[in-house]
């Protein structure tokens, strides 16, 4: 029987495709490193939400939230470096995922400056992955 008033999946509905849509808050806090002291530069925080989870990682996008930053925060500035990682909102983890996260930046096509800015993270997506799977074969109707 399904859970709640949950339907019961067909089992090739309880697979877990390539790309997952869901809504996910995600909250993002960088590791300082030495260079920042002599530069006082703080640790940087980001929330944002990804409604993206993937095999090839989850995309966040940084771009325009270091637009109007001080220059010191600039996209360069996030280029190899890490983060911490708070993914809330996934089904049967209520605390959410905790994760270190590099940043990477997608240079442009003149080479000067970054394209895009995205996180790789695959032990994360790994992980919500799994979680995802157990949860949907959980929605499969019980064997008697």
């Amino acid at each position: 029987m399904a859970r709640g008033n949950m339907p019961a999946l067909k089992p090739e509905e309880l697979r877990v495709y390539p790309r997952y849509k869901a809504a996910l808050s995600v909250e993002l806090q960088s590791i300082s490193a030495p260079e920042d002291a002599a530069k006082r530069l703080p640790s940087i925080r980001f929330n944002s939400v990804t409604k993206d989870i993937s095999l090839g990682g989850i995309l966040v996008d940084l771009a325009d939230k270091a637009k109007g930053l001080e220059p010191a925060w600039q996209p360069d500035w996030f280029q190899d470096r890490f983060f911490w990682v708070h993914v809330k909102g996934i089904a049967t983890i209520p605390e959410g995922i905790f994760a270190k996260a590099r940043c990477v930046c997608f240079v442009g096509e003149d080479q000067t400056h970054p394209k895009a800015i995205g996180m790789e993270f695959q032990d994360l997506v790994g992980s919500i992955i799994a979680r995802l799977k157990i949860f949907l074969e959980g929605l499969a109707p019980e064997k008697k």
